[in-house]
């Protein structure tokens, strides 16, 4: 089995804000990419493309090129959605370490209240922050100097 199964109906019944919140993205993403690309003069099928890049990736844009006959656009755009996901990677993590750290110096006022101060030192956040710190580790250490305890079959 290739990918993780997902059943639409448990979804549905179990996190239905997830479904629209995904929605809300994909809606506002079309909207800015329409008007920005009207604004600088884009072809549609170059800013339909850039928007489904943004959206699904390299894969998904392509499959959208090739079923539209967009030959010519299939090389370029695969190249643009490989940026975009190594350009995101690194800026989403970026962002991901920061604003808890700028909210915890006050850069944005005052901690929020509610679930996200509930979050702060839960055990849930130690127990990634200690999954972060075992799999730096094990990956700054080659297999043959680990120091894990473990039985090593040397025949």
């Amino acid at each position: 089995m290739i990918g993780i199964p997902a059943s639409l109906p448990l979804i549905i019944q179990h996190a239905p804000l997830l479904l629209v919140f995904a929605l809300i993205i994909v809606v506002i993403n079309l909207a800015i990419s329409l008007a920005l690309g009207k604004w600088f003069k884009y072809d549609l099928e170059d800013i339909l493309l850039a928007s489904n890049a943004n959206i699904g990736g390299p894969t998904t844009v392509a499959a959208l090129a090739i079923a539209k006959g967009w030959e010519g656009l299939i090389g370029p755009i695969l190249i643009v959605g490989t940026v975009g996901y190594i350009i995101g990677n690194y800026v989403g993590t970026i962002i991901g370490i920061s604003l808890p750290h700028l909210y915890k110096r006050g850069a944005f006022g005052q901690m929020p209240k509610g679930r996200f101060a509930r979050m702060q030192n839960s055990q849930p956040e130690r127990q990634m922050k200690a999954f972060g710190l075992a799999v730096f580790a094990s990956v700054r250490r080659p297999p043959a100097i680990r120091n894990d305890h473990r039985a090593v079959d040397e025949t």
